[in-house]
């Protein structure tokens, strides 16, 4: 059986087993939520099984940074080209990397075969969408 373990924040932290919840709870680090309705018994003790137990006390958790790769970013936008909606399987940088751009997030977008073939077209088309001299 598993147990969902929340932070003292309420936050999700993941899911662990019963065992180690009922460890957690018995040595005072963690209450009990919610049950299952199941019990566990020992020679001496019957407890209910919980379901999610809270942390006592907050638990720092790091923010996972998300590596910027092609798989990663195709999945990001969802395959779809950010300047004519269609189906993109590039990655375009917005400032070329030979031009000073990076490559972070900010400055990465995905774009189809046919924008990266004729980017100035785009270019143009898309400044005077916006009211801008081509």
């Amino acid at each position: 059986m598993k147990t969902l373990v929340l932070n003292a924040s309420y936050e999700p932290l993941g899911v662990i087993a019963t065992r180690r919840a009922i460890m957690l709870v018995l040595s005072g680090k963690a209450s009990t939520i919610a049950q299952s309705g199941a019990q566990l018994h020992s020679r001496s003790l019957v407890l209910d099984a919980p379901s999610v137990v809270l942390l006592n006390q907050f638990i720092k958790v790091p923010h996972r940074r998300i590596p910027l790769t092609r798989k990663s970013a195709l999945e990001r936008y969802g395959h779809v080209c950010a300047y004519c909606g269609k189906y993109g399987d590039t990655l375009d940088h917005v400032i070329p990397r030979a031009r000073g751009g990076t490559h972070t997030w900010d400055n990465v977008v995905v774009a189809c075969l046919l924008t990266e073939l004729t980017p100035e077209l785009v270019v143009r088309s898309s400044r005077s969408d916006w009211g801008l001299a081509a």
